[in-house]
């Protein structure tokens, strides 16, 4: 099962002068079959809206009322499922509490890399290291918006993993929930794409990540992703399988389901700051209301 990730916002990490602005990160699940309606839904809207040149669907260059076409279209799917996370510089409270949660971090990305086994984990513990402490890995350098972004992707992603896993439990769906895939939208700013694949190896040892499976899963045959994932010393899950090691950088024109998280990102930030007219609240109920009445909600 395909798990397509984009971002929207400032990520901004201290408070200043443009008022709230919220930054949302979503990861979309979405089968095969659904994937491949969407884009050929997609293909055949643009020309009708005379934009051709998009070559993709993107809400926020899009012209009202067409990314209310787009969320009845998601809406109205039972197949589409997306977790959005999202913040503000006032939430964030200023440098110091990023600065804080930063250093925590750290200290976990060099625990995880004192104990790392491979030299391909040592390789990626060590770049993580050296970034979150500030350092410059080739041209990078991770600033705190990059913190930000990269620091609010493995939760996204274990989000829309645990829906899928929810929504896709029926044995029909075993042959795609194997395993997931992860595909981040390249446009990532290199330093929290750095950030990004050095630590959802490790998220194994988060409490926040922690997977809820279906009890029937367990009855033989024993299911695919349950094989899969199981750790190597036979207890217990390893995520880390379920997502691989690391995850494919891909562009946003070739894979529907990163145009559908940004779809997704972009309702959920207009809901917030625009609560009060059609752009921001009545989208969110538009991609929301159908699929509700179906019981399978996309957000």
């Amino acid at each position: 099962m395909l798990i397509g990730v984009d971002a929207g916002g400032p990520f901004a990490a201290v408070a200043g002068d443009r008022g709230f602005e919220s930054s949302a990160v979503a990861a979309a699940v979405a089968p095969s079959a659904a994937r491949a309606e969407i884009a050929d839904w997609t293909r055949e809207r643009l020309p009708a809206w005379n934009r051709e040149e998009l070559g993709e669907l993107h809400a926020a260059e899009l012209d009202w009322p067409q990314p209310v076409e787009v969320c009845a279209l998601l809406g109205g799917r039972g197949d589409v499922h997306a977790r959005v996370i999202v913040t503000s510089d006032l939430l964030l409270r200023g440098s110091g509490p990023v600065e804080a949660h930063r250093e925590r971090q750290l200290h976990r990305a060099q625990e995880a890399f004192a104990t790392a086994t491979t030299n391909d984990g040592r390789m990626r513990g060590e770049r993580a290291c050296r970034l979150l402490a500030g350092d410059r890995v080739g041209r990078s350098r991770l600033s705190l918006r990059d913190y930000v972004l990269a620091t609010m992707i493995p939760m996204a992603v274990v989000g829309a993993a645990q829906q899928a896993i929810c929504f896709f439990a029926d044995d029909e769906w075993r042959p795609e929930m194997e395993a997931f895939e992860l595909v981040i939208d390249e446009e990532t700013p290199a330093a929290a794409r750095y950030v990004v694949a050095s630590l959802l190896p490790t998220i194994g040892g988060d409490d926040r990540f922690e997977f809820v499976f279906p009890d029937h899963w367990r009855h033989p045959p024993l299911h695919p992703m349950l094989a899969h994932a199981t750790h190597r010393d036979g207890d217990g899950m390893a995520p880390q399988k379920m997502l691989g090691n690391e995850p494919r950088w891909g562009r946003s024109h070739d894979e529907p389901a990163i145009q559908v998280a940004d779809v997704a990102a972009w309702i959920v930030s207009r809901a917030i700051t625009t609560p009060e007219i059609p752009s921001g609240a009545g989208v969110f109920r538009t991609a929301s209301s159908r699929a509700r009445r179906r019981q399978r909600p996309l957000l």
